[in-house]
């Protein structure tokens, strides 16, 4: 959800003037903010393209560093339900199963829409663990 996710640009609506720097972006302005290159930023996330779960133990990240639903009054409404389907979902499948990718190279994001997908439809090996 961080190297990927699944809509990689957010759209809102400035709704009072707001100072950027040494400019004002007048309200009603339409804006948008790119998840994707906040979830890549190397001052939050060293080795930003290295798949690293190990970067989450101990560590909660704030507001702005992890924004895969969004945020503020227009979060995705499923996010709670999301977060906790996912982790049913890889406990289940980790404790009985083995995932191996096809291939070592890592695989394309491409754009569908407004959603972001595996170009190969992220094949795996998968065998049961004993």
């Amino acid at each position: 959800m961080r190297s990927r996710p699944v809509i990689p640009i957010i759209g809102r609506r400035v709704t009072v003037p707001w100072r950027l720097g040494q400019y004002v972006v007048p309200a009603g302005t339409p804006i948008s903010m790119s998840v994707l290159l906040v979830h890549h930023r190397e001052d939050l996330y060293p080795e930003p393209f290295e798949f690293r779960p190990e970067r989450w133990l101990g560590r909660t990240p704030t507001t702005y560093e992890w924004i895969p639903f969004g945020g503020g009054t227009r979060r995705c409404l499923g996010a709670a339900l999301a977060m906790a389907e996912q982790r049913v979902v890889l406990e289940a499948m980790t404790t009985r199963l083995e995932l191996e990718a096809d291939r070592p190279e890592p695989e394309r994001a491409l754009h569908r829409n407004v959603t972001m997908i595996p170009a190969r439809g992220a094949r795996a090996i998968v065998r049961a663990r004993d």
